[in-house]
């Protein structure tokens, strides 16, 4: 399961501690039974996670912020379940799928650009795929994977681009050749 950080800490009911069960040497028997009872009915029939959202003591790095309580991830884990919108895991056959769809865009792309646009398509076509890689994740249908296409493509735009040069560098010295058999 992959959580789905679809909501901020803000989203989800709180109360602090301190407010719903005060210290007993600051209190009386007779106040923390009233502050029991008040609480009673919001608190009766739900999940309570008790964690600590104080900045710099359970904090970790979560996809909303490097500076998360980690009660959140707990809290996102619980409602993913409940609601049933955790990310689905990328099958092998949608990944592989998604690096073909990409070469096939690539190779057409290659096919029917000159050298100096190929580098600027390519950074389209990435964006493009960046873009629906986000828009699976930001709607909550799935994590399309996202190193492997970003350096797939990088790296064959790169070696495009020098098997063109190099052929190009070889026909230029081929025409070269045959001009110097006939002009002086």
């Amino acid at each position: 399961m992959q959580l789905n950080y679809r909501w901020s800490l803000r989203d989800f009911a709180s109360v602090s501690f301190v407010t719903f069960a005060p210290a007993q040497d600051e209190t009386t028997t007779r106040v923390r039974r009233a502050l029991a009872s008040q609480w009673a009915g919001l608190i009766r029939d739900r999940i309570a996670v008790v964690g600590v959202t104080v900045t710099g003591l359970d904090v970790g790095t979560t996809p909303i912020s490097a500076n998360t309580p980690l009660v959140f991830a707990q809290l996102t884990a619980i409602n993913d379940i409940l609601t049933r919108s955790f990310l689905l895991p990328v099958s092998p056959l949608i990944a592989w799928g998604s690096m073909l769809g990409l070469l096939i865009a690539f190779v057409v792309l290659c096919r029917f650009v000159r050298s100096a646009r190929v580098v600027l398509g390519a950074l389209l076509l990435l964006l493009a795929y960046l873009v629906a890689a986000y828009g699976g994740v930001h709607v909550g249908i799935i994590a399309l994977p996202v190193v492997a296409p970003v350096l797939f493509v990088v790296t064959a735009s790169f070696w495009v681009l020098t098997f063109r040069y190099l052929i190009e560098s070889r026909d230029r010295r081929r025409i070269r050749g045959m001009f110097s058999t006939m002009v002086s």
